[in-house]
């Protein structure tokens, strides 16, 4: 694996200090890509405005692919399950390494650190959330088609995960959601319609904005409400935004915890 950091920067290029680390996966495996992404090609365009506005530091590394798209947790044999994710702890151990190498160079805060990918990053991401949760603020998930069972450990981040109703993971997408929902998880979920297996430019901005809203509730006692007691509620299948959750079925209901994602998510 390739590791990358990248510092915010003002609007003339001059180094603003880091006030979060901001882990970043995707589904590239050349070096020279990640490094056209951290100069704001491509998906960069979106990415970096962002981490400058939040003054985030990026870490971020080159993938390889671990898990099936096919089949996620709760539809393998065990020893299946086993082998996938011995292969990934190892891994995630390097990943851990370099964040700690990153961090004790650049003397980077040990805030608890913000988590997205897409794709094949989307997977890593959020097998690495529900890894070691204690490590993050919030964890977005986009289009990673496969997913682990959540875990109890799990629910201390909040969580957003993303996807499209043509995706081949659409189904398991929501399987997950339900399942971490009922264990008690602060999550969002959005699928968007017509689409399938495409980093679409919706789903990231809404990412942002969770963030944002991730980073203003962190010190409060509250921090959770949001997800429990919101002002809107998105019904999961008719991708419409209701004030009364009784108007959407309980399974289908998506905490819309502002009004600004209320306005990203529909």
């Amino acid at each position: 694996m390739h590791f990358f950091l990248r510092l915010p920067q003002g609007p003339n290029g001059e180094a603003l200090p880091v006030k979060r680390v901001w882990i970043l996966f995707t589904h590239l495996s050349k070096a020279e890509d990640l490094r056209k992404l951290l100069n704001g090609e491509g998906m960069g365009a979106w990415i970096v405005p962002f981490a400058d506005e939040q003054q985030l530091a990026i870490i971020t590394g080159t993938t390889t692919t671990v898990y099936r798209i096919d089949k996620s947790e709760d539809e393998m044999q065990k020893e299946e399950r086993k082998a996938q994710n011995e292969r990934f702890e190892g891994l995630s151990r390097t990943v851990f390494k370099a964040i700690g190498i990153f961090s004790m160079k650049q003397k980077l805060p040990r805030t608890p650190y913000l988590l997205s990918g897409s794709s094949r990053g989307g997977q890593w991401a959020h097998r690495m959330g529900l890894e070691a949760p204690e490590r993050f603020l919030a964890v977005h998930a986009d289009i990673n088609s496969s997913f682990d069972e959540p875990t109890e450990k799990g629910k201390s981040p909040f969580w957003l995960i993303t996807t499209g109703e043509l995706e081949w993971g659409y189904k398991a997408a929501i399987r997950f959601y339900q399942k971490s929902r009922e264990m008690g998880y602060s999550i969002l979920f959005k699928a968007l319609p017509k689409v399938g297996h495409s980093v679409d430019p919706r789903n990231i901005k809404l990412g942002f904005e969770f963030f944002r809203y991730a980073i203003a509730m962190e010190e409060r006692e509250d921090r959770y409400n949001g997800f429990w007691n919101p002002p809107y509620y998105g019904d999961l299948l008719n991708q419409c935004v209701m004030e009364d959750q009784e108007e959407i079925p309980e399974r289908l209901r998506v905490p819309l915890p502002t009004e600004s994602i209320r306005n990203l998510w529909r």
